[in-house]
């Protein structure tokens, strides 16, 4: 499944993508990570070539479209009618001022291959960057309340001095060197001396701030079909996290340990040799670590063997069968004393607990005894450093980034030892991660602060940069356009009445997340100490972990709103927007509002030309080719009759081939769009403001036509737009804006576009499906 974009991005799971023809950020959603995609998209095309081998004036075969985008193709002599080009001709003054470096190399360029591409959404990119290093040295007076509550500047003023003080104690590297391992040894040493079953309870249990780093045996998770419920049901799962076996797909659900560590051998030498070079740092003997990791690997079988894959998903029948009150959990889990644990952390709330996986629940007590406490406390030692290395100083960040072992090709047991190993990963506190430690800056923001204090970050960017009343205009605008497709679907005569009603049902429960969610956690309790009061980098996050742990069952148990999401999970400091199917929610996050795309005091026709388009092409994702395989509750369930698919399948294939029929570069004898949702989602978005734009006295259609088109202007080397052309999902962004207008009455007419101009479609062959 996909989740749907306002443009390239980083890609996470089940997301569609809005797109923006770029190298640096590619198809899917999630947060931007400019200097690995970049520099990843380098390396997959070799080198770059700086100076264009198309010709000047360059014509996209079967068009009368200059390739405009791709540097060095458009120049002052080269003449362009808007009646055939309209991209190039109204964004022309732009095009010919921003011109790429000449003659860099790829190894010149290194991280910073975003600050090489022009274009709206590089700019934000860019600006977003500057904006969040300058909230370091932004006055907490100038922030601002993010609701039309009573005043609540000091909870956001609070947020920016927390944000000061981590940034302070994170980039102060000669103190850390100093320090070196040191400010970790009081919370090994806390396990160290527990010394009976009742002390490795008490830990588990989080008493007087043991466990900061949430070490468990078991994860918990709010099961999905509770989600209406006025009390959820928590679901009882296998620890994810206790194999520390590599990605989350890899290591999860897999029925034995010997298979688990056999397929995930290069990951488990690597986290071992961290471990072992860390424990020495601290003074343990060569014979106490080989104890330690070979006790810790004994719990670590024990809950394997007990995890069974086909376990999973669980049918209704299942879930009825495996649910029960705490007390019937408790005896369920013999000795594990999982009922002081989730008593211990206000988890004992819930209606009823779902087991997952019985097999996996009993198997708890048989792994918690007495003569099982050293194997207990080596396990909690070793995950225990797992999060903590990346927190101290310089050496022990490369040996977390890089352990420098070096492991069998492809994770074989056989083979040569080749190559050195480092992996890459957005969850820092569970170990792993690669990390550009030669950007200090980009090491300081898009590490430290977005993974330790993201939500704090979120909040305090939104208090200073946006406010309440951007919050409610592009809400009112989501809604404008909601309810626009609402009674536009209405009149579709190709839908039948059963398939329109759902239609408009999904339409009305479709969640509307925008710019940030209304209940954000209150950060007004949580103090970190700086250096001069002693503070550490480490103590600070452990601060932060206790802090959310306190607040985290509160979340759990709150009523869920279809508008509310987690800033921890779902930064809205990228630049993005998307339309999530699994959730049936579109999501404007607050990078995307800003720059040329958006601003309070736009006109009515560039918020629409820009912003609203980015609105309508989100929700029109719901009605794509994947989107309409969900129902209104995001579970995947067609609600479309074999009819009215039958319809809608005609028109998405006279997109397709459309696409198919040229290329807009040589090399490719058409596009690889994979299908026509980003084509679809255009033309609906455009269709959503302009039927909007009926309802406006005077409105200038000729500024809201030339604002989409500024909207996507770019500028990228060839190699970078044939490499896209190849792999990416999404059109080029002048193709984007000259197909998505020449469908439409209003921009014909008002251009007096003709047949045998470029941008003339006839009407009986147009693509627009809604």
């Amino acid at each position: 499944m996909k989740k749907h974009s306002c443009f390239k991005i980083k890609a996470t799971a089940l997301a569609v993508s809005l797109g923006v023809f770029t190298s640096s950020v590619l198809s899917g959603c999630g947060s931007i990570d400019s200097g690995q995609l970049g520099h990843n998209a380098a390396e997959k095309v070799g080198n770059y070539f700086m100076s264009t081998t198309l010709p000047v004036g360059y014509v996209s075969e079967g068009t009368k479209w200059v390739a405009s985008g791709v540097q060095g193709v458009f120049t002052e002599d080269v003449s362009v009618d808007l009646k055939d080009d309209f991209f190039t001709a109204e964004n022309r003054e732009w095009l010919l001022s921003n011109n790429l470096p000449q003659n860099m190399t790829v190894e010149e360029m290194g991280s910073e291959t975003v600050d090489h591409e022009y274009g709206t959404f590089y700019d934000n990119i860019r600006s977003l960057k500057e904006r969040k290093m300058a909230l370091l040295k932004t006055d907490p007076s100038e922030t601002s309340p993010l609701s039309s509550k009573e005043d609540d500047s000091a909870r956001y003023s609070h947020n920016l001095e927390l944000l000061h003080t981590f940034a302070d104690l994170a980039k102060d590297w000669d103190r850390r060197n100093e320090q070196g391992v040191e400010p970790a040894r009081k919370y090994i040493e806390k396990i160290e001396q527990i010394d009976s079953l009742d002390g490795m309870t008490a830990f588990f249990c989080g008493n007087d701030g043991a466990n900061p780093f949430g070490i468990q045996l078991f994860d918990i998770s709010v099961d999905k079909v509770s989600r209406d419920a006025d009390k959820n049901v928590l679901s009882i799962d296998p620890a994810k996290s206790a194999f520390v076996l590599g990605p989350e797909k890899q290591r999860a659900y897999m029925s034995t340990y010997n298979t688990l560590l056999t397929s995930n051998l290069s990951y488990k030498l690597v986290t071992d040799e961290r471990v072992r070079w860390f424990l020495s740092e601290m003074g343990y003997s060569e014979g106490d670590i080989e104890r330690i990791l070979t006790d810790s690997r004994k719990v670590e079988s024990t809950l394997a063997f007990a995890t069974k894959k086909e376990d999973y998903p669980l049918t209704d029948e299942q879930k009825e069968k495996n649910s029960c009150t705490l007390d019937e959990l408790a005896l369920e889990t013999g000795s594990f004393p999982i009922k002081e644990i989730l008593t211990a952390r206000d988890l004992d709330r819930a209606s009823m607990y779902l087991i997952s996986q019985p097999v996996y629940v009993k198997n708890l007590g048989s792994a918690y005894t007495e003569g099982r406490l050293r194997e207990l406390k080596a396990f909690c030692i070793t995950h225990t450093i797992y999060q903590i290395l990346p927190l101290l100083d310089r050496e022990t960040l490369e040996k977390y980034s890089n352990s420098g072992v070096y492991l069998p090709e492809e994770d074989e047991l056989s083979g040569a030892l080749s190559k050195p190993v480092r992996f890459s990963g957005d969850e820092p506190q569970k170990g792993g991660g690669e990390i550009n430690l030669e950007d200090d800056e980009a090491l300081l923001m898009d590490y430290y602060v977005r993974n330790y204090m993201g939500e704090i970050l979120d909040q305090a960017y939104l208090s200073v940069y946006l406010s309440y009343e951007d919050k409610k205009l592009l809400t009112d605008l989501v809604n404008e356009i909601i309810e626009f497709y609402k009674a536009h679907v209405a009149d579709i005569d190709w839908l039948s009445e059963d398939t329109r009603k759902k239609v408009i049902l999904k339409l009305d429960r479709m969640g509307r997340h925008v710019l940030y969610p209304e209940n954000m956690t209150d950060y007004s309790g949580l103090e970190i100490k700086p250096a001069s009061q002693g503070g550490t980098l480490l103590d600070a996050v452990v601060a932060i972990n206790l802090y959310n742990d306190r607040v985290a069952s509160d979340k759990l148990f709150s009523t869920p709103s279809r508008d509310d999401w987690d800033l921890n999970e779902t930064p809205t400091t990228n630049v993005n927007a998307y339309y999530m199917p699994s959730e049936n929610a579109i999501y404007i996050l607050a990078g995307v509002a800003m720059g040329d795309i958006y601003a309070r005091d736009m006109e009515r026709e560039e918020l629409l030309g820009k912003i609203g388009a980015i609105i309508g092409h989100e929700v029109t994702h719901a009605f794509d080719e994947n989107g309409a395989q969900y129902d209104e509750n995001g579970e995947y369930n067609n609600c479309w009759n074999t009819t009215d698919k039958e319809n809608f399948d005609r028109k998405a294939e006279n997109i397709r081939r459309y696409y198919d029929s040229y290329s807009p570069l040589p090399g490719r004898s058409s596009f690889n769009m994979g299908g026509s949702d980003e084509a679809t989602a255009d033309m609906g978005g455009v269709m959503c403001c302009l039927k909007l734009a009926e309802k406006e006295p005077d409105f200038d259609y000729d500024k809201f036509f030339v604002s989409f088109a500024e909207l996507y202007r770019y500028k990228v080397y060839e190699s970078d737009a044939k490499m896209l052309q190849n792999e990416d999902e999404h059109p080029p962004n002048n193709f984007r804006v000259n197909v998505t207008l020449s469908q439409f009455d209003e921009f014909i007419d008002l251009y007096g576009i003709q047949e045998g101009d470029g941008m003339y479609w006839d009407p009986d062959e147009r693509l627009k499906i809604w």
